[in-house]
């Protein structure tokens, strides 16, 4: 369903059980101070996803994840955020085509917000397809290789296998005026995986960030 390629693959040869171990690539993801979008680029600054942030347009989606460098590129997915629910509602494909979107939930798993699980469809070379579930979780150990977590943040995430443990993604948090931190996955589950694996920890950045921004008005 995805439109564009990270690294030039489009679909999986194997079931990703036989396709995992030496599969780590890098991704910077950007935010300025200034701006209300995020970046996503390669490990070499090419920037692969624009993610346009929405808070006060009525009906439009709090995050739209476009596949390229501007709201013009086509869309890949979206995040809704429930005022009266803590669960997310995550399209993948664009919703301004019907049969073109696939939805998901995003639901955070205990009070402290320290956790969220999605689920997916996995699509094989074959033609099967497998239900998968996977879970963010935030830490202060795992990191992005070479890169240290902080345990101040409250930005670090890992995205495990619930099943396994297995380690299929990781984000460190590396603010700077114009950059959020570093996103590594470690698996090669297809292209449909990267973009969700993208918009739901986006999501869930920005939830703590609007979070962070409301408990901080109160306090003034």
């Amino acid at each position: 369903m995805s439109s564009y390629s990270s690294d030039g693959y489009s679909v999986l040869s194997t079931h990703p059980q036989q396709n995992q171990g030496s599969y780590s690539r890098l991704f910077h993801v950007n935010k300025s101070s200034f701006q209300r979008h995020y970046e996503i680029a390669s490990a070499n600054n090419q920037t692969l996803l624009y993610g346009d942030v929405s808070v006060y347009t009525p009906h439009k989606p709090d995050l739209t994840l476009h596949a390229g460098t501007n709201t013009h590129a086509p869309i890949v997915a979206v995040s809704r955020f429930g005022k009266l629910t803590s669960t997310l509602k995550i399209g993948l494909g664009d919703p301004n085509n019907v049969q073109g979107v696939e939805w998901e939930d995003l639901k955070r798993q205990n009070l402290r917000a320290t956790e969220y699980g999605w689920q997916m469809t996995l699509r094989y070379s074959d033609g099967s397809r497998e239900r998968r579930a996977f879970t963010w979780k935030r830490t202060h150990h795992a990191a992005v290789d070479g890169m240290t977590a902080s345990s101040l943040s409250p930005r670090n995430y890992k995205l495990v296998d619930p099943l396994t443990g297995q380690l299929l993604a990781v984000f460190t948090s590396d603010r700077s005026l114009h950059k959020c931190g570093d996103l590594q996955i470690n698996v090669n589950y297809g292209p449909d995986f990267d973009t969700m694996v993208f918009i739901t920890y986006l999501s869930i950045h920005e939830k703590v960030r609007r979070r962070n921004e409301s408990a901080a008005a109160a306090a003034s």
